[in-house]
């Protein structure tokens, strides 16, 4: 606590876009997919019963693991941006942590574009991003 009280705003606003940011990388690797086929079997429920074994088990399919992983990511991503900009606006003009963050932001608008994409299964067609953004001096 007393150290949170020796950090900016903007410096605790950086590290939550950092844990966010971590968080969005792990989620990918938890909830990859290697293929369509794919079908992940959890063991829910075991008792031993006095007739026997009572074991019950939970199916995930892949189509459902990358629709939860496109919902949770899109908003995962929402919040990062917000906080991204919320950090942009409190940091100063010189601080060079801006412009690292103006760039995630871009990598994070194109991923949107993507997940969207993914999202209206609509994955065949190619597409292009424009980035328009201020000249730096």
């Amino acid at each position: 606590m007393e150290a949170m009280n020796e950090l900016s705003p903007a410096d605790l606003i950086l590290d939550q876009i950092q844990i966010q940011y971590t968080a969005i990388i792990r989620a990918h690797r938890i909830m990859y997919v290697e293929s369509k086929d794919e079908m992940i079997k959890v063991l829910k429920k075991h008792k031993d019963t006095g007739w026997g074994e009572e074991v019950e088990y939970e199916f995930q399919f892949a189509w459902e693991r990358q629709a939860q992983l496109l919902t949770a990511q899109s908003r995962a991503i929402s919040e990062l941006r917000t906080s991204i900009n919320h950090f942009i606006k409190l940091a100063d003009e010189a601080d060079e942590r801006r412009l690292k963050l103006e760039q995630m932001r871009l990598a994070i608008d194109k991923t949107k574009v993507e997940i969207e994409k993914l999202g209206s299964g609509d994955q065949n067609e190619s597409f292009e991003i424009k980035i328009v953004g201020k000249k730096r001096e």
